[in-house]
């Protein structure tokens, strides 16, 4: 089975931002998704009437997830994906924290709540599955960082099937907190991932058009049984605005 992801901050809607506020840039963020044609796209930083108004946007697409606060709302680490191709068959949230049940809850230090999305997508044609993480770490806490990327880890060792990771992780890939998923030593039952240093660039720019880290902090990771092409960073804007802060990243993969 082989299908194209892409991860993608939309970058909340904010104010500060003036003329690159989401209702200025909204077209060229469907316009990015439209340019790519992938059939996964995960998203982080979106509230509920940006996601709606990609679902307009994009016809063809359905989306999972839920809002990290405790009642649902704030932003989502949502995923859409072609409802042509794929069903999801099983989708859940947990939080980032010691209670990952517990909606709203904050962990490690963390400065908000902070959650990862997962689906189990199945292909209508064939029937084969593949399981979507996608997340969005602390930009303050690194203890909260490393947590979620061992609690992260540990969910992809039991899932026992293909599994791709993505998000914006809010580090680079040589980070102390990075080494459960960047490592290619393998962790719990060999179903270790791969792909974070193919990008050789920062995919933050702060609507600059210019990286302001050296490395990336979103990514696309996968697990052995998933063979990913060099991932692609989205760098230009469409009709003159920069779809997001981020720099989109997108990569085709195989499913074996």
């Amino acid at each position: 089975m082989r299908l194209r992801v892409m991860t993608f901050n939309l970058r909340c809607e904010n104010d500060v931002d003036g003329e690159n506020s989401w209702r200025n840039r909204r077209d060229a963020a469907a316009a990015a998704v439209r340019e790519v044609c992938p059939q996964v796209v995960c998203t982080q930083e979106g509230f509920a009437h940006m996601l709606s108004y990609l679902l307009e946007a994009l016809p063809g697409y359905s989306m999972v997830g839920r809002g990290r606060d405790a009642d649902g709302g704030g932003e989502h680490s949502a995923i859409f994906f072609r409802s042509d191709r794929f069903e999801a068959t099983a989708v859940d949230t947990f939080w980032l924290s010691s209670e990952p049940g517990v909606p709203g809850s904050r962990g490690w230090g963390a400065g908000l709540p902070r959650i990862c999305t997962w689906c189990r997508l199945t292909s209508r044609e064939t029937g084969e599955t593949v399981r979507v993480y996608n997340a969005h770490l602390d930009h303050r806490s690194e203890e909260a960082r490393r947590r979620s990327v061992e609690m992260i880890a540990e969910h992809v060792a039991a899932a026992r099937e293909p599994c791709i990771v993505c998000g914006d992780f809010n580090a680079e890939p040589e980070a102390v907190e990075m080494k459960p998923l960047c490592s290619r030593a393998s962790f719990r039952g060999g179903r270790g991932l791969l792909g974070c240093t193919d990008l050789n660039r920062g995919t933050f720019h702060g609507f600059t058009g210019t990286s302001l880290h050296a490395g990336p902090i979103d990514y696309i990771l996968a697990t052995p049984e998933v063979t990913v092409s060099e991932r692609r960073v989205l760098d230009y804007p469409f009709g003159g605005k920069w779809p997001s802060d981020h720099f989109p990243v997108w990569a085709d993969a195989t499913i074996s």
